[in-house]
């Protein structure tokens, strides 16, 4: 077994509350599925892209489990890392939302999540690091991708429903600050508490 992540991700208070605004999985629960998609998409297109070298190498019979064929097919002198058309190896997940996240600053109240990483087979270890140059740098950009996008849609909803709400005389200019202002509000509900009382 290998640990993926045993640092965690640090994120802001606030950053934190957009998440729970809008989904019903913790970090944690995300970003292990997001984990599970990134050694399904490197374990599948290894095999697809290696296989018939492998068995063109094979005497008899050969495995059909994955746990067995990835580190053969990564041990042949022919193996070469997942090229993209260009030529280059996938590096990194490097949308340009990810480019723009926020880290935690002296400021913020930060908490960290995914505390201790991952755990994933040896297995699994190999086909991401034959995949990806970074795997670790890989999923934190899809995570912080994740809380970019949550928070940029939170700031935009609360941004309609502040100035539709005749209530509302004014409400605060600063992102964090509106949404802690949201977030304080009596008829405020994240997203579990929302399902929860349908």
């Amino acid at each position: 077994m290998k640990t993926i992540c045993s640092s965690g991700f640090q994120v802001s208070e606030t950053d934190a509350m957009s998440w729970n605004n809008y989904l019903l999985e913790t970090p944690d629960q995300w970003t292990m599925n997001a984990l599970k998609g990134m050694i399904n998409k490197a374990t599948k297109t290894i095999i697809k892209d290696w296989l018939e070298v492998y068995k063109s190498k094979a005497v008899g019979n050969i495995s059909a489990k994955p746990e067995v064929l990835i580190p053969a097919i990564i041990a042949m002198d022919e193996f070469a890392p997942t090229e993209l058309e260009d030529g280059t190896v996938i590096k990194s997940y490097n949308r340009e939302a990810s480019e723009k996240r926020r880290s935690c600053t002296k400021e913020d109240k930060c908490i960290t999540v995914c505390v201790g990483g991952f755990e994933i087979e040896d297995y699994e270890d190999l086909a991401l690091r034959a995949f990806y140059v970074d795997p670790e740098v890989v999923l934190q950009d899809y995570f912080y991708n994740k809380i970019a996008l949550r928070r940029k849609a939170f700031i935009e909803d609360s941004n309609k429903k502040l100035m539709d709400d005749e209530t509302v005389d004014e409400f605060p200019a600063d992102n964090d600050a509106l949404i802690n202002f949201v977030c304080a509000r009596p008829d405020y509900k994240t997203r579990e508490e929302c399902d929860t009382i349908i």
